[in-house]
Parts: structure tokens; sequence; C-alpha cells
């Protein structure tokens, strides 16, 4: 923290860490804007929607609610490691990390504290970089868990940890891109059935196939993945995959419930940090409540059974040789 007097304004001067990029923000009243920022976080948001669209899960608007809820789970993570990343590296400024963190370093971050990876910077003080750290830092800022701190610490770190694998989750990736960029995706999920082939090229009989994988509410969508072994930059070319993902809105909506009572507590310790008393903590009555989201799921939940195109299969052109073709035909229709 830095200070300047400047005209007889007292300016405040934040420095901090957005991952390895390092920054200067100033402020009129640094405290003032920080917990004015804290304060305009609602995590009843995401509660009140869940309750909502859960209602209609049933109805004609069945998948639009679902996807509702997929959404809100989707923003709801994303918001809660920006949290807690704002709380390692800017809890004096936390609404200065939000402005200059993107979704790379955020989750270049997540992997890092997934694998303990020592090279994450901190000024609150953590022992190690671990979820557990990370639990134990936030949960013990509010006095009253002394006597079963270290179980609910522990079971809300094993929550950040499954969390962060399904946040990291190449499906889940695309699927927010898909949802968030023009929403570019079917709603339904999809049903997944072996059976054994008893002739060549002949279909299994229904009555011999095996579900593994069913649910009403997912998502399918397309993206396009490099062309594997190639120079992307001199070689631009891409293959587009169809992905399925099927949804258990039971786990879902359990997921969200939890996020929303992290996101809490991350603003709970953010506000202590920064001066004030009255906040509110909220961790489940039953700590077996943190795994049970992932306890619901069972089968094939995600689906890709595109086959590569490779550049052996392929005519290669450089990006030089694409762009002068592209020349040619704009040119050819004027």
């Amino acid at each position: 923290m830095m200070s300047k007097e400047n005209n007889k304004i007292h300016i405040d001067s934040c420095v901090f860490k957005v991952g390895d990029n390092s920054y200067c923000v100033w402020e009129n009243d640094l405290k003032k804007r920080n917990l004015s920022f804290l304060q305009s976080i609602n995590p009843s948001f995401y509660i009140y929607n869940l309750d909502l669209h859960s209602k209609n899960l049933d109805g004609d608007n069945k998948h639009n609610a679902a996807l509702s809820i997929r959404l809100l789970y989707h923003h709801s993570v994303e918001t809660l490691f920006t949290l807690i990343f704002s709380a390692l590296q800017a809890p004096k400024c936390v609404y200065a990390w939000f402005q200059k963190s993107n979704s790379k370093i955020l989750r270049e971050l997540v992997l890092k504290v997934t694998n303990r990876d020592q090279s994450v910077f901190d000024v609150i003080g953590l022992k190690n970089i671990s979820w557990e750290s990370i639990s134990s830092k936030i949960l013990l800022s509010d006095k009253k868990w002394t006597d079963n701190i270290d179980e609910i610490s522990k079971s809300h770190s094993n929550f950040l940890h499954n969390l962060s694998n399904d946040y990291l989750s190449d499906y889940d990736i695309k699927e927010y891109n898909s949802i968030k960029h023009g929403l570019r995706l079917k709603q339904g999920g999809f049903k997944f059935a072996i059976g054994p082939q008893k002739e060549l090229n002949q279909p299994a009989k229904p009555k011999d196939m095996k579900v593994i994988g069913e649910s009403d509410f997912g998502s399918s969508f397309y993206s396009l993945n490099p062309i594997k072994n190639l120079d992307i930059k001199k070689y631009p070319h891409f293959q587009s995959r169809h992905y399925a993902i099927n949804w258990n809105l039971d786990s879902l909506i359990k997921l969200v419930t939890l996020i929303a009572f992290s996101i809490e507590n991350t603003i709970s310790f953010l506000k202590i940090f920064n001066g004030e008393q009255e906040v509110n903590f909220k961790v489940p009555n039953d700590l077996e409540f943190y795994r049970m989201p992932w306890k619901d799921l069972s089968g094939v939940t995600q689906m890709n059974i595109d086959s590569d195109i490779t550049k052996k299969m392929i005519k290669l052109t450089t990006k030089k040789e694409i762009t002068d073709k592209l020349k040619q035909v704009s040119e050819s229709r004027k």
C-alpha cells in the first residue's frame, strides 16, 4: 500500500499480481471502493434463480430451465474461483483483480493449486499452496467454528478439488463457451447403449442392448480443433468435432447451492481482511453434502465419437496461401 498527497487530496494505491503479472491501481478511497465492490456481489442471485428454474423442470420449458441451471453452474464456478484468487493476490483491491484477470489466467491458477504448485503468489500468508490451505484460511476467519473447523475445512477443500477438476475439463470449457458465445448448442441429453454383435455388419438386437448412459437433460455442440501434429500458426487447418454431455439436475442443484455458500464465505473472508466484522458464513448442516454432487453421477456422461482427420488426409496450404486464395475469391465477385 502506498499513498501520495496531491493538492491536499489523499490518494491511495495498491500493488497486486494477477497470476504472474504485476499492476498498481490508484484510488481516492481504496478501502471504500473495495468494500463497495464486495458488497455488490450477491450470492443469493444463484439461489434465487436456482429456485426459479427448478420449478419448471417438469413443464414445457424444462430444457430451457435445465440450460439456465447449467449456465448458473458455469457462471458461479467462474465467480468463485475469481474471488478465491483475488483474495490470494489482491485482497485490498479485489475489483482491480477482477478487471485484469481472464479465463486463461484463472484456469492456469486453478491448475497450479490443484497440482500443489508452490509458485503461486499470495499475500495472505498461506502455509502452502493447496486447496486445504486455502479452505482453512478462508473458514478460520470465522471464529465460531473452533470445534469442528478441521472437519469442515477438509470437506470444503475436497469440494474445491473436485470442482477444480470439473472446471478444467475440456468438455466443460467447450460447453461454457458454446453457451455464452452465441448460444450455439442443442439442448437435450443422449442415450448410450452397447450390446453384442452376433453377425458382421448387423447391429445388436434391441433386447440385447444395455444402457450405460442416459439423461433427458444435456447439451450437444460443435467445436473446432486443430488438425493434429501441425504448426497451427503456419498451417491454420481445423476439424469440427461433435460433443455431447448429459446433465444430472439433482447434482447441478446441489453444486450451485454449495458454490453460492462458498462465494459468500470468500466474500466474508475478504470483508474481515478489509476491517469489517458483520459477515455471514455458510456451510451445510451435513458435511456429506459436499460430496453428494459427485455421488449422484453414474454411467457415461460425456461423448465424442468423431474420427480424426490427419494431416496425411488433407491438402496442406499455408496461412499466406489461404489468404491469397480468399483475396482472389473476393476480387472475382466485385
